[in-house]
């Protein structure tokens, strides 16, 4: 089991190698986290090195 931030950073991780590797999937991502308590939308800009 993972925790929410976890799961964030998981998710993070796949997107930024998945970009690193094709330049036009953009340098940015929407994430919308659903948990039992509700959902909240995250657009993150990412970094790449």
């Amino acid at each position: 089991d993972m925790n929410e931030q976890e799961a964030r950073d998981l998710a993070i991780k796949a997107i930024r190698a998945a970009v690193a590797r094709d330049a036009a999937s953009g340098d940015g991502v929407d994430m919308l986290i659903i948990t039992k308590n509700g959902c909240k939308e995250e657009s993150l800009m990412l970094k790449l090195s």
